[in-house]
């Protein structure tokens, strides 16, 4: 058998792009269906959970370098002429299929890749792989858009291959032809007679236009739904922290930049650092370095803003900061000390997932005419605040301390 098509029949490297696809999409199909119902109660469900993640991402890569060969080899050996040219409806329903079918492959893993690179943390993809792309950020709203559109496709593909094997069947049971055969290694029959051998294809153009439609308007309804969805659940997060600081006492000097400014945690999960950021908080704060008896902090976080990847809905889960019932985290004080030069320490209580403990903050301070600057690195250990500590007892999968990162800018009133 020929390695290159023929008007007759595909060739051999065509069969096996097809059927190798073939099988690495229908198990990638599978194991995606399943593996987000797989449990994680304890670390060694964890590492078989991580385990099919990483193969069901690094098989997507793998999809979709063999589906850009796959395509490359179609553009340069031209498919075999339709078995039946007269019934251009067919031939044309045909072509559409194709191409739409081509642009999901092809769409499918490009966004799986996109949604693992904006992610931080869980299931690297295996070497020779790399795990981020310099021109996608790390952002837990823009992963759920991808994370979207990569479900749409996944759906859409299955339809697709739905309807690619009802023709296949048609083929083979009704109108008892050698489609499949085309497909398939061994000798077609001795006479089959291809009519109108020379017949052309209906314009694939025409049928690439409407497949290319049909994949972005989808793409983009459930692009604008993740993300309208996302913005109102964060607007709700900085209406509780609004709220909730109206009832401090005290002078409030200083109030935060938000835009300037940034809470940040590092954690290490299954040996690799995993950070995360809470996009809402705020903090009423008085402080003058020349009177820090009447200084003041109270700093109050919403936890649902918490955005750390993939696993940002099982970090706020009952396993751990118990989003549910305790909504903020909060660190105040009123006894600060000037340890030299710009550096503090801010003597105070820290409240996480409803445990309240004594938790000294040093920091280092740096204040210009009306504009302070505040940065700190700390490190907290989540089984003093409970967190996990009923299911992840151990440091097998998530490790015990976290570290705290601010970078708080705030202007005096």
């Amino acid at each position: 058998m020929a390695l290159t098509n023929t008007k007759e029949r595909y060739g051999s490297v065509a069969q096996i792009f097809h059927w190798l696809t073939a099988l690495l999409i229908l198990g990638l199909l599978i194991v995606g269906t399943f593996m987000n119902y797989l449990p994680e109660g304890n670390s060694n469900e964890i590492a078989r959970k991580v385990f099919v993640f990483s193969m069901h991402k690094t098989l997507g890569v793998l999809v979709l370098l063999i589906a850009l060969l796959r395509i490359g080899w179609a553009f340069i050996n031209p498919r075999p002429a339709p078995l039946h040219p007269e019934r251009k409806m067919e031939t044309f329903a045909a072509e559409t299929v194709h191409w739409t079918l081509y642009i999901a492959i092809l769409a499918m893993p490009v966004t799986g890749i996109l949604y693992h690179a904006s992610s931080t943390g869980f299931a690297p993809i295996w070497w020779p792989f790399g795990q981020t792309l310099f021109f996608v950020p790390q952002n837990e709203n823009l992963a759920k858009i991808f994370s979207a559109m990569h479900w749409i496709l996944a759906l859409g593909v299955t339809l697709i291959l739905i309807a690619h094997i009802g023709g296949a069947l048609k083929h083979l049971i009704i109108d008892k032809d050698v489609t499949v055969d085309r497909m398939v290694p061994g000798k077609l029959s001795e006479d089959f007679k291809l009519s109108r051998r020379d017949a052309k294809h209906l314009p694939s153009g025409l049928a690439a236009f409407v497949a290319v439609i049909m994949v972005s308007a989808a793409l983009g309804i459930v692009g604008f739904n993740a993300s309208a969805k996302s913005e109102a659940r964060n607007n709700e997060a900085q209406a509780q922290i609004s709220n909730a600081n109206a009832d401090v006492e005290g002078e409030a000097v200083w109030k935060v930049i938000a835009e300037q400014s940034s809470l940040k945690i590092r954690i290490q999960q299954l040996g690799s650092p995993v950070e995360g950021q809470f996009s809402n908080w705020d903090a009423q704060i008085n402080f003058d370095p020349d009177n820090l008896e009447t200084a003041f902090v109270d700093a109050r976080i919403a936890v649902e803003s918490l955005q750390i990847g993939t696993v940002s809905d099982q970090a706020k889960s009952a396993d751990f900061l118990n989003v549910a019932e305790h909504k903020q985290a909060r660190f105040t004080s009123s006894e600060f000390r000037h340890l030299g030069g710009d550096e503090y320490e801010a003597v105070g209580t820290l409240e996480i997932a409803g445990v309240a403990k004594p938790f000294t903050l040093q920091f280092k301070l740096s204040i210009q005419d009306d504009l302070a600057n505040m940065t700190a690195i700390t490190r907290v250990n989540r089984m003093d605040f409970g967190v996990g500590a009923e299911k992840y007892a151990n440091e097998d999968s998530v490790a015990f301390p976290v570290e705290i990162i601010i970078n708080l800018v705030a202007q005096r009133q």
